[in-house]
């Protein structure tokens, strides 16, 4: 194989690169000043180690999954509490249903903007870009919506009888309980766009230098 050799002997792959997307999502999730060395030495492991051994297609799926790794660790808490709130409400209102669900509704949708925008400040404020924020946003809720696509079919899988078929009925029906975990990504969004925007404006003005926001 000419690959191995060259990489063996120290021969650095300097055409070889890996997917632009996956390098554009890597400057949405890590520090702005330390982006250049994990770039750097995902890079060097891209090049020298793995794409000799595994070949482009190997290579990109490792970098992908690098990346979602990332991706994860930036917002797993975060996910896991809205998927949480989520369940929990869900759980509440077909085994303990109120007479109104408008209060808790609302309590409930003011935790679910609050869970979105903690992650979004605080990735806009360390990577120093809006888009950060709007990306974590998203990415929060999107971890989250097979969590509590889950949950919600456990808590059917337990408690399905009668009573709890009428509550869910009242409750707004299982489609909704189903599709809403997927349609708050544009609440999510639009929440992102503000909290991206004040993050990274903090950042500037509280360590201000020559990089501008993204």
């Amino acid at each position: 194989m000419e690959w191995p050799r060259l990489a063996a002997e120290g021969t650095i792959l300097s055409d070889v690169t890996p997917p632009a997307w996956a390098e554009r999502v890597l400057r949405l999730v890590v520090r702005h000043d330390h982006h250049l060395n994990v770039s750097g030495d995902l890079l060097e492991a891209y090049r020298e180690i793995i794409y000799p051994s595994r070949g482009r297609g190997g290579a990109d799926r490792w970098y992908t999954w690098q990346i979602a790794q990332f991706v994860w660790l930036s917002v797993r808490r975060w996910s896991v509490l809205f998927s949480a709130v989520f369940i929990g409400r869900t759980m509440l209102d077909w085994l303990v249903p109120p007479n109104d669900f408008a209060n808790r509704a609302m309590v409930t949708t003011w935790m679910a903007a609050a869970i979105v925008a903690i992650p979004a400040l605080g990735a806009a404020f360390r990577c120093r870009s809006a888009a950060s924020g709007i990306f974590a946003a998203v990415a929060c809720v999107g971890l989250a919506a097979p969590l509590s696509i889950a949950g919600v079919a456990m808590i059917l899988a337990i408690w399905l009888d009668s009573t709890t078929l009428v509550a869910i009925r009242n409750s707004g029906g299982l489609p909704e309980a189903l599709t809403l975990p997927i349609l708050v990504a544009l609440p999510a969004t639009v929440i992102g766009i503000f909290a991206g925007i004040a993050g990274a404006t903090a950042s500037r003005l509280i360590s201000p230098d020559d990089q501008p926001i993204r």
